[in-house]
């Protein structure tokens, strides 16, 4: 993945956390769909740590050499 695209997957990753937990502050706790969409908001948080961490590690190799 070239450092264009894997900005733009970030970005995006970005923008999908950020709707999913504003999903998650907009839906009642009590609500049956609060489970469902607190798991989505988890998911995608992690998708998104996972991108950045390898992204962190990408630019530390480059720099190394």
């Amino acid at each position: 993945m070239n450092e264009i695209s894997s900005k733009a997957h970030i970005l995006r990753l970005r923008l999908l956390v950020w709707i999913r937990w504003l999903a998650v502050e907009l839906e009642p706790a009590g609500s049956s769909e609060f489970k469902a969409v607190a798991s989505k908001y988890a998911r995608a948080k992690g998708e998104l740590n996972r991108a950045l961490l390898k992204e962190r590690e990408r630019r530390m190799n480059r720099r190394a050499f």
